[in-house]
């Protein structure tokens, strides 16, 4: 996914996982990554809890990465899976 397509709150930071290079999409201030809110928001978080739960994180910034999660669920979901 290019950059100018991710939502506002939203941007492309690339990470070395197992010694593979690899794009995790993370939200802005701070760097909370989307697949973490995702993972939290299955759970049964609300948008507020999880937005307390990362000092800083925006209400708008958890509904932008749940908006980002929804459109890419399958990229998101086997992040999800790579970190349990």
């Amino acid at each position: 996914m290019s950059i100018s397509t991710l939502p506002k709150y939203v941007k492309e930071k690339i990470v070395n996982i197992e010694g593979e290079s690899s794009s995790v999409e993370a939200v802005k201030n701070p760097d909370v990554k989307v697949w973490e809110i995702a993972d939290l928001h299955n759970t049964g978080l609300s948008i507020q809890k999880i937005a307390d739960t990362f000092q800083g994180l925006s209400v708008n910034e958890v509904k932008a990465a749940l908006f980002y999660y929804k459109r890419n669920r399958k990229r998101i979901n086997q992040q999800i899976r790579a970190h349990k």
